[in-house]
């Protein structure tokens, strides 16, 4: 007699005992199977003390920081080392079964107090009792011919038998692997379907009616026709667009959102509930954008050096004043960022723009409100680090000559002076270093033209012309008025027929404008003013406009030139070479420019007295000559550029940008933070992908976006 359990009055007979050993073996298959399909699925993790898993809960060993000793104690008794390195990290990945855990171990929501210890189950017992009674055959002697009447087994007495765990393993196993089985199959089916979805799309792609008809258009073009071939016929809630497919619809949305909306009940387009979440999964806050940085960095990695030329520009645009509660993050949006805790009511962007490459990105913007230089000298510094990190090189900053922008940079200027002087060098260049590089200020060009035109409303201008033995000149609006009232006289036959009241009238002139203060300084202004000067419709004294109008003129064109071939004419408008004119004029300009006073009439001592003021206009223009002199040098000689193009270093990338923030919904000339927040994200997001507008400010520029928020 051999006992299959700890009661000793069941016995097996002969003939019982080839069943009872099916009966097992039947069993440990099922758990060998079990075993394998558990491992097979990513079950949980296995008991440190090498148990079977039952599908009873597991417990985490303490953590080593908080209870070190108990930590140390259930290592031990896992039969690890807790003084070797190897076993401290190795335990802190592994768990134990409840099993090996008493009562007293666990407090009243059935987790483990603080003072529990395994104590149960360690000497790993059942796994072998269990192996034992699998392996284990019954060793009596057959005898085949005793009869089947007198054996008395069946196969509930036998179950009956077989250890309770072992029954209770294989109906949890078996509920888990119907489970995972299901999951498989559901992800098999998702699977098929998302191929086929996918071999669908693409045979329609390829399709050579789809191609031909997209042939000639644009990449929006074949979006907005793509979306209307493959989705119309889809139910609305069924759709499924693109990223590129939200971004151009972003744009259209942003443009006008009643204009979207009428375009939805006639077009397949997404939900504006959709490009709103997509906006709001964008996460920008002011200041430098790490994210975009990083990316950047990625970008130019690929670069060649003279790809990695580049400008900082930097201006504010007026923001509406005014705070909104964000319940997405639970803060107040609409604080100045720099600064005091004021209400902003202004934007501050920095933006790059490539040299040779034609790119623009902004890279950082900031709410302010009454901004000092000081913290403004700081920001520009903190931001060209971070760009220089990114192996971009800027050889020079634009700025327009706001007070707080023209004293940063003079601090700038002036403690690099003073690095100078305490190192007992001569300091010759208006430049400043960052991190070793050396880095030119100039000032934005048709800021300085329209800065002119603009003290010229209230001052008069005394110059030297050394074309005319360096007499002594004054021009004087008074000037331009009579020529302009000259001029009107003719009726259809004037000269000047693109002069007209905006321009010359004080009331109705635009001083913000720049193309009409570039039309005012004109070779046209100069040649009209000779012609009538010498048909004596104008008085003599009007002729001092003829030369300071044709050297603006000039000078404009030189510092503003687009183009590599001489265009109308004008070679001035052509790009620097080693051997044009430009380098003589600006020599010519700087002399000029140095001889230049502004008058203005004032109430002395009860007498009205002519008295000279200082126009910063005129020195910032000084130094914007110097300042691409100095870029023209290195990048002819270090960089070994053969031609430039001045127009690169102006400011309309950055009031293109501006101009598109305030385009969006239809007419937004002063948005608030959040709305500057949205537009800013929305350009990023489309390219800039919005129409130049026909009164802009500046010329349309058709730079790309570096990097654009595709990646979120």
């Amino acid at each position: 007699m051999n006992p299959l359990s700890g009661d000793s009055d069941v016995e097996l007979s002969l003939v019982a005992s080839p069943f009872c050993e099916r009966t097992l073996l039947y069993c440990a298959d099922i758990v060998l199977k079990t075993l394998l399909c558990l491992q097979h699925y990513n079950m949980p993790r296995l008991c440190a003390l090498k148990c079977p898993p039952l599908g009873i809960p597991m417990h985490r060993f303490p953590d080593p920081k908080k209870y070190p000793e108990r930590f140390k104690s259930w290592v031990t008794i896992a039969g690890g080392n807790p003084e070797s390195v190897a076993d401290y990290e190795y335990f802190q990945k592994k768990r134990l079964c409840d099993r090996h855990f008493t009562d007293k171990d666990r407090n009243r929501f059935n987790r483990l107090n603080a003072l529990a210890v395994p104590s149960l189950h360690l000497t790993g017992n059942l796994a072998r009792i269990v192996q034992k009674k699998l392996e284990k055959r019954i060793a009596i002697e057959h005898s085949y011919c005793r009869r089947l009447s007198e054996t008395n087994v069946s196969k509930s007495s036998v179950q009956s038998k077989l250890p309770s765990l072992l029954l209770n393993k294989i109906k949890v196993t078996q509920c888990q692997v119907t489970q995972l089985k299901r999951e498989v199959l559901r992800l098999r089916k998702r699977g098929l379907s998302l191929k086929a979805r996918l071999t669908n799309a693409t045979k329609l792609n390829r399709s050579v009616a789809f191609q031909k008809v997209t042939k000639n258009m644009t990449h929006p073009a074949k979006l907005f026709t793509g979306m209307q071939c493959f989705l119309t016929t889809r139910k609305p809630k069924g759709r499924r667009f693109t990223v590129e497919e939200k971004i151009l619809s972003l744009s259209l949305y942003k443009k006008s959102v009643k204009c979207y909306s009428l375009l939805s009940k006639y077009f397949t387009l997404p939900s504006a509930k959709s490009l709103k979440r997509l906006l709001a999964e964008i996460k920008l806050q002011p200041g430098e954008n790490k994210l975009i940085l990083e990316k950047i960095k990625n970008t130019v990695s690929e670069m060649n050096i003279e790809d990695r030329l580049c400008t900082l520009m930097f201006d504010e645009m007026s923001i509406t004043p005014q705070i909104h509660f964000i319940d997405q993050n639970d803060q107040l949006k609409g604080f100045a960022g720099i600064g005091k805790s004021k209400i902003a009511n202004h934007a501050l962007v920095f933006m790059i723009k490539g040299i040779r490459a034609n790119y623009k990105q902004p890279v950082a913007y900031y709410f302010t409100s009454n901004m000092n230089k000081t913290e403004l000298k700081i920001v520009i510094k903190d931001i060209i680090k971070s760009i220089q990190d990114t192996g971009l090189k800027i050889l020079c900053t634009v700025c327009d000559q706001s007070t707080v922008n023209v004293g940063a940079i003079n601090d700038l200027l002036s403690e690099e002076k003073a690095r100078y002087q305490r190192r007992g060098m001569e300091y010759r260049k208006d430049v400043f270093f960052v991190q070793g590089q050396e880095i030119v200020p100039i000032y934005d060009v048709p800021h300085l033209l329209k800065g002119l035109r603009n003290n010229l409303l209230t001052k008069d201008m005394i110059y030297k012309d050394f074309n005319d033995e360096g007499k002594e000149k004054v021009f004087k609006w008074h000037y331009l008025q009579q020529l302009y009232a000259a001029d009107k006289s003719f009726g259809e036959l004037r000269y000047l027929h693109k002069v007209t009241e905006e321009h010359i009238n004080r009331d109705k002139l635009k001083k913000m404008r720049v193309k009409t203060a570039a039309q005012v300084f004109s070779h046209s202004v100069a040649v009209a003013t000779e012609h009538l000067t010498a048909r004596n419709l104008l008085t003599e004294e009007c002729r001092h406009l003829i030369p300071m109008t044709l050297l603006l003129d000039k000078l404009f064109d030189s510092l503003n030139s687009n183009t590599f071939h001489v265009p109308d004419g004008k070679m001035y408008k052509g790009c620097v070479k080693p051997s044009s004119p430009h380098h003589q004029l600006w020599e010519e300009a700087i002399k000029t420019l140095k001889t230049v006073k502004f008058i203005q009439k004032k109430k002395v001592g009860g007498k009205i007295q002519m008295v000279e003021t200082t126009v910063p206009s005129v020195n910032n223009f000084i130094k914007t000559i110097e300042g691409m002199k100095a870029l023209w040098k290195k990048l002819n000689v270090k960089y070994g550029f053969d031609a430039m193009l001045t127009r690169h270093f102006n400011q309309d990338p950055i009031e293109n940008f501006f101009g598109n923030i305030r385009s969006y919904g239809a007419r937004n000339t002063a948005p608030d933070a959040v709305a500057f927040e949205g537009a800013y994200k929305s350009l990023l997001l489309n390219n800039f992908n919005s129409p130049h507008s026909l009164q802009a400010n500046c010329e349309k520029d058709d730079n790309q976006c570096l990097e654009t928020l595709h990646f979120f």
